[in-house]
């Protein structure tokens, strides 16, 4: 059961609730409309999209790096 828990709340495993946490701790909450609104796939690209944003310095290979994180 512990592990479990602990397993859902990395951001590759969460949903739902636990999501929308990470999401908005990061600063992406979830979109009120669009595919990422109902899909927890679709949103977990936007957080990690996020993440990437916020670690970046706006360098030529942050930017690659980002929109790989996108694809």
């Amino acid at each position: 059961e512990l592990f479990n828990v602990m397993i859902g709340r990395y951001l590759a495993n969460a949903s739902g609730a636990t999501l929308d946490q990470i999401g908005h701790d990061v600063g992406e909450d979830r979109p009120l409309s669009g595919p990422a609104a109902t899909d927890d796939d679709q949103y977990r690209v936007l957080i990690y999209g996020r993440i990437g944003a916020n670690r970046s310095h706006g360098t030529r290979p942050d930017l690659l790096r980002i929109l790989g994180l996108l694809a």
